[in-house]
């Protein structure tokens, strides 16, 4: 950009007189060399689950050719928590330039609500540019709930499968279970409390599961043999039972049949009630 100096004489009135009187006076003309960021971003700039790489773009309007920097403090990149695996610079114009910047995240931020990312932009010691200029952009890191694991609590019965549903919402993965199928003496049920539901939750934000387990498949089995026994006081009747002196349904005879008889209400025991 080229300017030049314009001096203007104007009339000195306070003494009543003119001192300097004359045209404008312009200086030689001199270039000025000018450089502004128009953008920074990241994309994607948001959803980045830990792993994915992201695309960090500055573009520079400038003079002169510059240097671009990728950082996060101003000074250096955290490379514990991220990786620069490429860096290119394009000149779209003749005083358009674009660096792109490839990283790849290595830690999540999102208990730190993100990181900012700094282009710095410098012209050279010897460049007429002599200023130094930067943009900031933030970025959030989640967990990756693939790398989670939640588990049954107890001990898992064999043909228990566990399932994983990640199409509820971007990140978050909800777990569920399917107790092994019924059989004619085994039934299986859910057993849940505070620390093990139906279902547990992996968020992006946490990148752990909630409740920490899943409720275990607990099994009940039927009964297929018994035997039963059971004993009567009879002493205090005021008659004997099965004597040789009882009579009517006490008799030995009568008490027998009653106990070894058989119908379709209680089995083998008609006339004596039901255990409940």
């Amino acid at each position: 950009m080229k300017i030049r100096c314009r001096v203007m004489y104007h009339d000195v009135t306070t003494r009543g007189d003119h001192v300097v009187f004359g045209g404008p006076v312009y200086s030689d003309p001199d270039t000025l060399k000018l450089a502004r960021i128009m953008s920074f971003q990241a994309s994607p700039d948001e959803g980045v689950i830990v792993g994915d790489s992201v695309e960090f773009v500055c573009t520079v309007v400038s003079d002169v050719k510059p240097d671009f920097t990728l950082t996060n403090y101003g000074s250096f990149i955290d490379t514990q928590r991220y990786e620069i695996t490429s860096q290119t610079v394009d000149e779209a114009s003749s005083n358009l330039y674009t660096a792109k910047f490839v990283v790849k995240t290595k830690i999540p931020t999102v208990l730190h609500n993100g990181q900012d990312f700094v282009c710095t932009v410098t012209f050279g010691e010897n460049s007429p540019v002599h200023r130094k200029l930067e943009a900031t952009t933030s970025l959030t890191t989640f967990y990756d709930c693939s790398r989670a694991s939640v588990s049954v609590l107890g001990k898992q019965p064999d043909g228990m499968t566990l399932h994983y549903d990640n199409t509820t919402s971007a990140g978050d993965v909800i777990a569920s279970a399917t107790c092994p199928p019924d059989t004619n003496t085994t039934r299986y049920s859910r057993h849940t409390s505070s620390s093990a539901g139906l279902t547990s939750t992996c968020t992006k934000e946490r990148g752990r599961y909630d409740p920490p387990y899943l409720g275990n498949c607990l099994p009940a089995h039927a009964f297929t043999f018994s035997r039963f026994t059971q004993t009567w006081s009879l002493g205090g009747l005021g008659y004997t039972v099965c004597g040789d002196d009882s009579k009517g349904q006490y008799t030995i005879k009568s008490m027998t049949d009653t106990l070894t008889t058989q119908n379709s209400v209680c089995g083998p025991y008609p006339l004596v009630p039901c255990l409940k």
